[in-house]
């Protein structure tokens, strides 16, 4: 077994707990919101999760031209 090998195993797992930690805090920020609420958690985590100053989620109408806001988080 090379060396490679050996630290390719090691970042699988290293990555695979950040994520199980990643979705684990998802969970505990959006669960139990439903609707506006849901929406609110979700973008106020994303930007936390992500360091960035504002995310946003919208829907897209049915022509596919314009975005109406759904939840809006800026620098929190």
């Amino acid at each position: 077994m090379s060396l490679d090998t050996v630290g390719g195993d090691h970042m699988e797992k290293i990555e695979q707990a950040s994520n199980q930690r990643f979705f684990k805090a998802f969970n505990e920020a959006v669960s139990g919101h439903v609707g506006r609420p849901f929406f609110d958690s979700l973008v106020e985590f994303m930007a936390k999760e992500l360091n960035v100053a504002s995310v946003f989620v919208g829907e897209l109408d049915k022509d596919g031209q314009l975005i109406h806001s759904v939840s809006c988080f800026l620098n929190g």
